[in-house]
């Protein structure tokens, strides 16, 4: 009985590990681009993806802390998304380096940083 156990929970894992890796085909998302940047009162994310996909749009602080979920959803070709300078809480974000993360399928794909001037 440990044996058939143990035998199942192994297949499983491999199961899984075969598919993990059957599903990755590397990012969609082939480019974006914010503008302008630097930024004063508010910017244009705009991302293009090869394939439809289900992307992530985070903005965090220089540090990495997190400021908001812009988007977060299906993408059949490209996007634009408008951030405003606001947090989740719609608190206005003081002037300073920003960090635009775009991710799909729960996976991190890249980031680039934006300015806010004044």
């Amino acid at each position: 009985m440990k044996k058939t156990m143990l035998i199942l929970a192994l297949m499983a894992v491999l199961m899984l590990t075969a598919t993990a890796g059957y599903a990755y085909k590397g990012s969609p998302v082939e480019s974006f681009n914010i503008f302008p940047n630097p930024m004063d009162k508010e910017c244009v994310i705009s991302i293009a993806v090869s394939t439809p996909a289900y992307i992530n749009v985070q903005i965090k602080s220089s540090e990495g802390e997190f400021i908001c979920d812009l988007y977060e959803g299906f993408v059949g070709k490209d996007i634009n998304i408008n951030w405003e300078r606001t947090d989740n809480f719609g608190n206005y974000m003081p002037a300073g380096e920003y960090l635009v993360v775009v991710g799909f399928n729960t996976r991190y794909t890249s980031l680039k940083k934006t300015l806010i001037l004044k």
